[in-house]
């Protein structure tokens, strides 16, 4: 996802529903209006950047979805549906673009990062927005916000969408030095250990299937429809 047909890196999204429909992180697009958007999905022949003609926000989930001008869509699988459906230690997986902050100019790179799921939690964020997140046993690079996250046991099902770090630590060392006459000051060493934070999207369902007009995208719903319909 980028800003504009000079493109500056937004963030990553995933098609869900349909291959005109992106869901990512609502941080990741600030204030800008959805004609300065564009997302690279290798689905527009004529166009290397699709247009973006709307946005629907859900800010206490930090959730966005796309609506996108596609021109070839058979190039697009998106997600059929979203799941609240996880087990701790679950092995999942996520695909975006991450940013190499070093490199002079900023880098995007095309990444695939396996882990499992830490836990399940009821997260407040660093930007104010409050939800129900999985606890990913990997961080978050730069520009993977956005990205989907999914179990590898059902890769066409969304778990959640990648928002942030989460920062736990150890502490080390602790003790208190003089440093000047009647004056002592404490000095701690910490261990720090980070992980990547997803919103799970299930929490927000209401929300995607008002914004994404394709019928049910509750994938427990969807499974039990197919097996009434294998009898």
């Amino acid at each position: 996802m980028t800003r504009g047909q000079d493109p500056t890196y937004l963030g990553s999204c995933a098609a869900l529903g349909s291959p005109s429909h992106f869901v990512t992180a609502a941080h990741c697009l600030a204030s800008y209006a959805a004609e300065e958007l564009r997302v690279n999905h290798w689905g527009h022949r004529r166009l290397p950047l699709s247009p973006v003609h709307r946005i629907s926000v859900d800010l206490p989930h930090d959730l966005a979805v796309l609506e996108v001008e596609v021109e070839d869509p058979q190039w697009i699988q998106p997600f059929t549906g979203v799941s609240g459906v996880v087990d701790w230690g679950e092995p999942i997986t996520t695909i975006g673009r991450t940013t190499n902050i070093l490199a002079a100019p900023a880098e995007e790179t095309l990444r695939v990062i396996r882990g499992f799921v830490q836990r399940s939690f009821f997260y407040s964020g660093r930007l104010g927005h409050q939800y129900a997140a999985l606890e990913l046993s990997f961080p978050a690079p730069p520009g993977l916000s956005g990205a989907p996250v999914f179990a590898e046991a059902q890769p066409r099902v969304l778990l959640g969408i990648v928002t942030e770090n989460f920062a736990s630590y150890t502490l080390v060392e602790s003790f208190e030095e003089q440093t000047s006459p009647g004056r002592l000051t404490r000095v701690e060493s910490k261990s720090i250990i980070t992980y990547g934070v997803a919103a799970m999207l299930f929490d927000a369902l209401p929300f995607l299937q008002g914004s994404i007009p394709v019928g049910n995208l509750n994938a427990a719903e969807q499974a039990q429809a197919r097996s009434q319909q294998k009898m």
